[in-house]
């Protein structure tokens, strides 16, 4: 004889209220137990579940230990595909498409016989949850993206400062002893030295306009391209970039040792002598005495291996990834006063890798740090 279902309106708004509440929910498996235990009070069960399409196995949502044999899991799966509901004795599964698809199957046992218009009901309350579900994934992806939205709104408003900041000084310079030389006449070494000053300071820019450049193709295409690439001398870039350091760096002495078998590499020689400028420039500005800065050029079978190492702060462990972040700093008292956008070691990594090639850090043993790159030889780019 078919049992006819009770309504308990009480207890049906406690179930729809907690759908509701679970659209917006942090903690969705566990909203999900509370249903399954509301339901279960309502439509007084033996035991039900919520089971996920979890590819070839069944990932079960319950407040009972429910396990299945091989072939009555199959069969579930296969309900859920077809978004068919199927009964296997005391056992009823009625599949919930899930953004429109077949993902999950609501399960009731119960001994007593479901009646027809409880299986009505049932039905309504999966597809209410399957609303709630949709809701619940939408709402987190939602707040995700916004978290996301208000971090990159917080690092935009952080790099206006800090580009503010970074143009103020070569700027000054540049405007400060160019009125200098307009309203006032000086000897030949003292103009020679007030040039020398605006012609470091517009390097300066130059380099900080560079970066900025860069950073803006980077967030419009995602990456950096570089079709104008020619066979280059590695360790002739790396000169070259020292040499235009050199006038703004006077504390620092930098050493070559180069491998006499260096093979050309195929590069954007602008991006590549970029990169070692951006290194060249961080071992000075973290090596606050007179210190010397070695770069080391090998040759490996298929690539040229550069190795920067300085005798500065060093960077620990847990950072030597971190530097190669957008906008990330170091956060110690060593680096508080220490200028700097946290673009330049990220599109030093850019730039390197769109030339298919590879950069990491590593802590010295004694002091200070290492940046290591790699770039395919000619025949191998």
């Amino acid at each position: 004889m078919t049992q006819k279902t009770t309504a308990n309106p009480d207890k049906t708004k406690e179930i729809l209220a907690h759908l509701d509440k679970m659209c917006s929910s942090s903690d969705l498996d566990k909203d999900i137990l509370v249903f399954l235990s509301l339901f279960s009070d309502l439509f007084k069960t033996d035991q039900c579940f919520l089971a996920f399409h979890g590819g070839e196995n069944l990932i079960i949502n319950s407040n009972y230990s429910i396990q299945f044999d091989k072939k009555l899991e199959k069969k579930i799966l296969n309900a859920i595909d077809k978004s068919t509901r199927i009964q296997i004795e005391n056992l009823i599964l009625i599949p919930i498409k899930i953004l429109n698809q077949n993902l999950a199957g609501l399960g009731v046992f119960r001994l007593a016989v479901l009646s027809e218009l409880e299986l009505a009901q049932i039905e309504i309350f999966c597809n209410i949850l399957s609303t709630a579900i949709k809701q619940n994934q939408i709402f987190n992806d939602l707040k995700v993206n916004n978290e996301k939205l208000l971090v990159a709104d917080k690092q935009k408003t952080e790099l206006i400062s800090t580009i503010s900041h970074e143009l103020r000084t070569p700027m000054a310079n540049i405007m400060g002893f160019a009125e200098l030389l307009l309203n006032k006449d000086f000897d030949l070494n003292t103009t020679k030295t007030y040039i020398k000053e605006i012609h470091n300071s517009s390097m300066r820019l130059a380099n900080l306009i560079s970066n900025f450049l860069d950073l803006s193709r980077l967030e419009v295409n995602g990456i950096l391209q570089f079709s104008n690439r020619e066979e280059t001398e590695l360790d002739w870039l790396a000169e070259r970039a020292w040499q235009q350091l050199a006038s703004l760096n006077k504390t620092h002495n930098l050493k070559f040792q180069k491998d006499p078998n260096l093979k050309p590499v195929m590069v954007d020689g602008d991006a590549i002598q970029r990169v070692f400028i951006n290194l060249f420039s961080n071992a000075i500005k973290y090596s606050f005495d007179q210190k010397e800065i070695l770069c080391i050029l090998d040759q490996h079978s298929d690539s040229i291996e550069v190795r920067i190492i300085d005798q500065g702060i060093g960077i620990e462990p847990e950072n030597l990834e971190n530097i190669f972040e957008k906008f990330f700093r170091v956060n110690c008292t060593q680096t508080k006063y220490i200028n700097g956008t946290g673009l330049g070691l990220w599109i030093t990594r850019e730039i390197i890798q769109a030339h298919g090639g590879k950069i990491w850090a590593e802590k010295n043993k004694i002091q200070g740090t290492s940046i290591i790159f790699r770039l395919p030889s000619s025949n191998m780019a």
